[in-house]
């Protein structure tokens, strides 16, 4: 996941898909910039986690190494009304968040990592996407 993310913010998907398309030249250089641009880091981005499980506590880790801001829900943990702390424990800096809106309007970006199950089927709806935070 933490792999996909990278390859996303730095688009390297475009510059895959045009180094493979154009034989290199003298001027390939220069087709390659405007690709570029729009390139982000992703030291300083949200990342929202939903669901709470081994992987899940394991992409925070990796974000906190990236210094990225890691948020988590449990849909499960809400949807029960559990009062007791998951087995699963995220890193210390990660925080909790009481809403999944909440955290989609927080979050520059969401990973999922949520079973399927009759309380997570359509989690992500066109309701909840008028939550995603701009960008």
């Amino acid at each position: 996941v933490m792999a996909l993310f990278l390859g996303l913010l730095r688009r390297t998907h475009l510059l895959s898909g045009h180094a493979s398309s154009s034989t290199p030249s003298a001027g390939w250089l220069g087709s390659v910039q405007p690709l570029c641009r729009g390139m982000r880091r992703c030291r300083g981005l949200v990342l929202g986690i939903v669901g709470v499980n081994a992987a899940a506590r394991c992409l925070a880790t990796r974000s906190l190494a990236f210094r990225m801001s890691v948020l988590y829900f449990d849909p499960l943990y809400e949807g029960a009304g559990k009062t007791k702390r998951p087995s699963i424990v995220f890193p210390s800096s990660a925080r909790r968040m009481d809403t999944l809106n909440d955290l989609l309007a927080a979050s520059d970006l969401v990973s999922l990592h949520c079973a399927l199950t009759n309380d997570t089927t359509n989690i992500i709806s066109a309701e909840r996407l008028q939550h995603i935070k701009p960008g």
